[in-house]
């Protein structure tokens, strides 16, 4: 098991989402608690045994709908999108996909249900930092908000260094976003 987050419900109702092997590649599951972790029911999200799922993020909205954003190594990579609610999880729509991976997504949504997803993008040589949004179920186009276009093995700043991204958002819903970054 790898790849774990959690969140809690207004009811005390906990949620993870992480990932483990199944028949040889890596997929997406939620367990809940209503107990305190004391006991868990598991539900798988992705269903795909072809193809591996990694990190995976969650969060969960005014109305205590989950939702998952996770990493898909398809052809073409893709960045994917499940939500629960009434008790069952959406058939996993795609954010984002392209030639290169997106990976460490970090997810939120506002008190009027905007999802906001921030995601670690290669574009082949450099890596960028995008956030997307969702708004009625339509995802919009993804901005960089950082770009860290110096070619690898050129500059001071290791271009791998644009991290495991993290997402808030205030009881405003501003958006505030954070992410780590190293020298070489």
């Amino acid at each position: 098991v790898y790849g774990q987050s959690i969140v809690v419900a207004s009811t005390g109702r906990l949620y993870a989402v992480y990932t483990y092997s199944v028949s040889g590649n890596s997929r997406v599951f939620c367990a809940y608690s209503d107990d305190n972790g004391e006991t868990w029911a598991q539900e798988a999200v992705s269903t795909d045994t072809a193809h591996g799922q990694a990190s995976p993020a969650i969060a969960i909205d005014a109305n205590d709908d989950v939702h998952i954003v996770w990493t898909s190594y398809l052809t073409p990579f893709r960045l994917l999108y499940s939500k629960r609610s009434g008790g069952s999880w959406s058939v996993p729509s795609t954010v984002y996909a392209e030639a290169y991976y997106q990976v460490g997504a970090a997810i939120g949504v506002t008190s009027t249900g905007v999802v906001h997803v921030v995601y670690r993008r290669s574009s082949g040589s450099y890596y960028l930092l995008n956030h997307i949004t969702c708004t009625g179920g339509t995802w919009g186009s993804p901005t960089a908000i950082f770009d860290h276009s110096t070619p690898w093995g050129e500059g001071p700043w290791d271009p791998e260094s644009c991290i495991t991204p993290v997402l808030a958002i205030d009881k405003n819903d501003g958006v505030h976003i954070a992410f780590s970054r190293g020298s070489g």
